[in-house]
């Protein structure tokens, strides 16, 4: 799937753009990825990861092939691999690199132009260097939780510092004994499996998790609309209305029966 995305650079080499060379460097890295899934430095497995730096040039015009490959990419599971993305400056494409991080399961942060840029990359890099976990599913009993309720549940690695939250909507008297939970990880090359039983909330507790719910469900839906969804926008519109959330979109004023929710862009 990265072999027929890579024939685009062929189609482009004339024509040296600056969205030319970051789809190269893109495909060049899940290539590395690929090929590195054999290397074993010293025995252990390596968790790949992907770093995007972009600045200020144009490269609108290679969107869908970027978004193409990304998407390729991560759905080949040897070439997967999360893909952080930096946009340094003013002038990148923040939109474009929060779809490709979205698409490639990972995440894209601001770096900004000031005296304590290196700073920020610093800490960047800090906190991408150091997984704990690859391959973090979350798996339910289906007496217990409406699948299609669930927020994520399926994470390509657990970084240190970092937290995975899941929640969902109980079904029935399946939850009456307790939830039942199991964990699936991978680490030093080694499947892990862990059982949990979850207690059960007191009722003053009930609420702060269905707000919980309703968040991460508001937030992934957003992220959803940064990839085009119109449904997906629609719906974290209708939720962020029902439980008086601040919307976590750039330019957006949600507004109903006279409340009012001020958007602001996540960075």
């Amino acid at each position: 799937m990265v072999l027929e995305a890579r024939e685009v650079v062929g189609q482009l080499q004339h024509q040296p753009t600056a969205g030319t060379q970051l789809l190269s460097a893109v495909l060049a890295a899940y290539r590395a990825v690929r090929e590195g899934r054999e290397w074993a430095m010293d025995g252990a497995p390596r968790q790949p990861l992907v770093l995007l730096l972009a600045g200020g040039q144009d490269i609108s015009a290679e969107r869908s092939e970027l978004l193409r490959a990304v998407t390729a990419a991560s759905a080949d599971p040897a070439a997967c691999a999360p893909l952080y993305s930096l946009a340094f400056g003013r002038d990148a494409d923040w939109g474009l690199l929060k779809q490709l991080s979205l698409r490639g399961k990972g995440f894209a942060r601001r770096i900004y132009e000031a005296a304590d840029a290196a700073l920020q990359l610093r800490n960047f890099y800090r906190r991408v260097a150091s997984p704990l976990l690859a391959d973090v599913s979350f798996h339910y009993a289906d007496d217990q939780v409406e699948a299609s309720s669930l927020t994520r549940a399926a994470f390509p690695v657990l970084l240190a510092g970092a937290e995975l939250a899941v929640a969902g909507v109980g079904v029935g008297e399946g939850v009456g004994g307790g939830l039942r939970a199991t964990v699936r990880g991978a680490a030093g090359g080694r499947r892990l499996e862990r059982a949990a039983a979850v207690r059960r909330l007191e009722p003053q507790q009930a609420s702060f998790v269905e707000r919980l719910w309703a968040y991460l469900t508001v937030r992934q839906l957003l992220e959803r609309a940064d990839g085009g969804d119109a449904q997906a926008k629609e719906r974290a519109r209708e939720l962020a209305l029902r439980y008086a959330f601040v919307a976590l979109a750039a330019g957006t004023e949600l507004k109903s029966d006279g409340k009012m929710a001020f958007a602001y862009e996540s960075c």
